[in-house]
């Protein structure tokens, strides 16, 4: 019994020793470094938010819609006690006061920095943000945040999901990164971290979908670039030499400051008032000019008092300085330009919390008067693809960009590929929602097609009942004409890339594209084409060997930048063969030059320190050897006249140690063999 129970207190013990970790990445340094920010408009209006110090001395980087329209510039600063503790702000006749010092002041830019009041110089745990890098995240990074969110309570709050990508310039978010964090109300200028514990920027907002939302983090790099654009390449050092200046506490720091709890976002209803017809967020009208917006009650203890609305272009707007407040649960819009529309609201309840903004998308898009008339010109005029892409391809692999083609639909453009495999991508006409079918014909002999040439086009028609007999037998129509005309010879795809192999020289092909169409309710778009001509022609490349090829004849070379890619120059037809396991046995079976044992015996084994070499050696130099009366067994001559023996065991390690490194730019000026 003795010894089991020593035994048991082993375990314990070592099992104690093993630490419990929570966070993957995160620091308790970066812990004790967040805050949460509480400000008031000096109204009795209170919101709060997070905060991250990053200087010793206290300076605080945030979000600007957390501290916009603080009282006399200034901010109460509750600092971290521990994890199950709320945080302190100080005594109640000296709280921890900040100053907004910078604030961005663009619409795709939300941050602000504020300076603690620290007139005994302490020294504060902080976070150094000015080596982080966000451009290298990749998708399925780890992403963790930090901050104080209102439905957290007044505790800390630790969330983490994945990378999700890059913002977009097309709605404004190009400054931010997208993750599956959770974030909520509060967490807005707190802190988030990649896997490696470096700070990768502020959470800032939530985008929502019809059936999921994404969170949206401005990025530490676009911060840093902020920050240089108002303080110059030095602007580390220009925040660090500056204090805060607070004369006053702005008012007395109420008892609760935790942000009244909000509504589920998608129980938003946007209600058009020609058509009557109730939709919820992130869907379009295209009639209407006046939009009636509807949510149900907010939900907090203390009861809600109203509402402060924004609805209009701005992504970054701040319903509170920039929207109105009301006190019923209706909003009137008029929209006056075609535009994806932002709503914001923010509930504030009867003690004078306000919660952060919750954010719903509207696209309002307006149709001139000729649509009606002529809808598919309009449509081709805003959907048609603007560039094409020619690729060399090769084995069902992309290759190397050939050419980049400008659409322009009044004239044939013409170049010239020097390769017999091609493949054709192109932007635009992606929209699963109305593409229906994507068609190309692609063959010799230019590009006019077989009913008339490129004026004949095919038109759709618009109506507002999609089950029209009339229109349905137009698009067969239409679809028939197409197949005439192209003989059959088309090919459907679905992913915007179209491939043709083994195209014949001096000769050439036209490409044609079309595309059809359906739409919803609003605009039935039952069918139509369009096509955009682009001539290829291939030419034939007669190949001079160049010094380049010459002198890597028989040599491995190790392509550095595609993370170390082996490539074996034949010195046969100086042409590269891609070195794998999975292509080993077929590249030594056509390449090996046979040799008996005899004249194997002749070539010196590599050794360590060896010098000279002999004739037969010198002679095979870069030649791969199969020793024919030894069961096939591979010898590699180097380029110093001595063999190696290559083994499955062995073979890249080998490889690679006597390769030279290449660049991709040189390694394409050497023709690709083939092993078929």
């Amino acid at each position: 019994m003795k010894k089991q129970f020593t035994i048991l207190l082993i375990f314990v013990f070592i099992f104690e020793l093993i630490p419990v970790n929570f966070s993957l990445a995160i620091t308790q340094n970066q812990i004790n470094a967040e805050v949460q920010i509480v400000c008031t408009d000096g109204q009795n209006n209170w919101f709060s938010g997070s905060g991250t110090i990053i200087d010793p001395k206290g300076i605080i980087l945030t979000n600007k819609h957390v501290v916009e329209g603080a009282y006399k510039n200034t901010c109460f600063i509750g600092f971290l006690q521990s994890i199950n503790q709320d945080p302190d702000f100080g005594p109640k006749d000296n709280p921890n006061l900040a100053e907004v010092k910078y604030k961005t002041d663009t619409n795709d830019m939300d941050a602000a920095i504020l300076y603690l009041n620290n007139p005994t110089n302490k020294i504060y745990p902080y976070v150094n943000i000015w080596n982080s890098d966000s451009s290298v995240l990749q998708f399925g990074d780890k992403i963790e945040v930090v901050g104080y969110p209102g439905i957290g309570g007044s505790t800390m709050t630790y969330t983490s999901g994945d990378f999700s990508g890059f913002g977009s310039t097309i709605d404004g978010f190009q400054n931010y990164i997208k993750s599956t964090a959770m974030i909520e109300h509060g967490n807005s200028g707190g802190a988030a971290y990649d896997s490696n514990g470096n700070f990768i920027g502020i959470p800032s907002m939530v985008v929502t979908g019809s059936l999921n939302s994404i969170s949206y983090i401005l990025a530490v790099n676009s911060i840093k670039n902020w920050l240089t654009n108002i303080l110059g390449i030095n602007y580390q050092q220009g925040i660090s030499e500056q204090q805060s200046i607070i004369k006053s506490a702005p008012t007395t720091l109420q008892g609760d400051i935790t942000p009244p709890v909000m509504f589920s976002v998608d129980k938003i209803i946007f209600h058009g008032n020609k058509t009557g017809k109730d939709i919820l967020y992130n869907n379009t009208f295209e009639e209407d000019s006046d939009v009636t917006v509807k949510w149900p009650e907010a939900s907090d203890e203390n009861g809600i008092d109203g509402y402060y609305v924004y609805f209009g272009t701005n992504p970054n707007a701040n319903p509170i300085s920039d929207g109105a407040y009301t006190q019923t649960k209706e909003f009137n819009k008029k929209l006056d330009i075609p535009a994806i529309y932002y709503f914001k609201i923010a509930a504030k309840d009867k003690n004078g919390n306000i919660s952060s903004s919750v954010v719903a998308q509207y696209n309002y898009e307006v149709y001139p008067d000729w649509v009606t008339s002529n809808p598919m010109q309009y449509l081709l005029l805003t959907n048609r693809p603007t560039y094409f892409y020619v690729y060399n391809y090769s084995n069902g692999v992309k290759g190397n960009l050939l050419k980049e083609i400008k659409f322009d639909s009044s004239k044939t453009q013409t170049i010239e590929v020097p390769s017999n495999n091609v493949l054709i991508t192109w932007n635009g006409a992606s929209n699963k929602d109305f593409i229906t079918s994507q068609k190309i014909f692609f063959d010799k002999g230019g590009v006019t097609d077989k009913c008339g040439g490129p004026e004949w086009k095919i038109w759709a028609a618009w109506e507002k009942n999609p089950n029209d007999v009339n229109l349905k037998n137009e698009a067969t129509a239409n679809d028939q004409k197409w197949n005439e005309c192209m003989n059959g010879q088309y090919t459907n795809v679905s992913n915007n890339q179209f491939s043709k192999i083994n195209l014949e020289v001096n000769k050439s092909y036209g490409f044609e594209y079309d595309y059809y169409f359906t739409y919803d309710q609003h605009k039935n778009v039952l069918g139509g084409g369009f096509n955009p001509f682009v001539l290829i022609s291939t030419k034939k490349i007669t190949y001079k060997e160049s010094n380049l090829v010459s002198s890597l004849k028989g040599k491995l070379l190790l392509q550095v930048e595609a993370k170390g890619a082996i490539w074996y120059v034949n010195p046969a037809d100086g042409k590269r063969y891609s070195v794998t396991f999975a292509n080993a046995l077929p590249l030594f079976r056509k390449l090996s030059l046979g040799i008996s044992n005899a004249d194997l015996a002749k070539i010196s084994v590599a050794k360590s320190g060896q010098t000279g070499s002999s004739s037969t050696g010198n002679r095979l130099k870069g030649k791969l050897l199969l020793q024919v009366e030894q069961g096939g067994a591979i010898w590699y001559v180097d380029q110093n006249g001595y063999r190696h023996s290559v083994t499955w065991d062995n073979l890249l390690p080998l490889f690679q140690s006597l390769s030279l490194g290449i660049t991709n730019d040189n390694l394409n000026k050497i023709s690709e063999g083939s092993l078929n």
